[in-house]
């Protein structure tokens, strides 16, 4: 993730619009994971950090596409988006004493859907599909959502079975570094926009 937000960092001044919001993602998620560490340290709970980035994280992702789809069905997702959080917050998973995994859950599937759009234009262009702008971000997801989807499907069923969190957790761990990794790709990499109407 370091590495990833390092190239992102320095490249920052010649990057397009979509992919300084993949830089903010980048800047929250390590951010976030150091008061996360912090507040398990001193406070033995962190939830609230991880009850917090979920959805910025999403809206971060979810902007990025729709500036590079020119799409504004993506962005008013974030209003449906909102509503479910907000809801499942003061219904189902208490902001404070649970983790709100349904929300999620839904930003994960939301993001595999963008990142599906994106190769399904990808595949109508002439150019190396390597070379434009999130073709390793929607890599990156897609693999990242496709192990973790349904391993927070199992969690959300499972409960506190301890056996299973261990491997959750490293499963989980093999996929964050596979999601950084083709993160740190794109930001190294030719940069094309694909060729789309403005208003999609």
């Amino acid at each position: 993730m370091a590495l990833a937000l390092g190239l992102a960092s320095y490249r920052f001044s010649r990057l397009p619009t979509s992919l300084r919001y993949f830089w903010g993602l980048l800047l929250i998620t390590l951010l976030s994971e150091c008061v996360a560490f912090y507040a398990r340290v001193v406070y033995h709970h962190n939830l609230m950090v991880y009850n917090t980035y979920w959805p910025l994280a999403y809206a971060l992702a979810t902007l990025g596409y729709a500036e590079e789809l020119r799409s504004p069905w993506l962005k008013r997702s974030l209003i449906f988006y909102g509503i479910f959080y907000v809801g499942n917050i003061l219904w189902w998973q208490p902001f404070h004493s649970m983790a709100g995994t349904n929300s999620l859950l839904l930003s994960l599937l939301l993001t595999s859907v963008w990142a599906l759009w994106y190769f399904q234009r990808l595949l109508q262009q002439p150019h190396p599909v390597f070379q434009y702008r999130l073709f390793w971000i929607s890599c990156g997801f897609l693999l990242f959502n496709a192990t973790c989807l349904p391993l927070q499907a199992l969690h959300n069923t499972l409960g506190e079975d301890l056996r299973m969190h261990y491997w959750f957790d490293r499963v989980g761990f093999l996929a964050n570094i596979a999601l950084y990794a083709c993160f740190a790709l794109t930001f190294v990499g030719k940069q094309e926009r694909l060729p789309l109407p403005k208003r999609v």
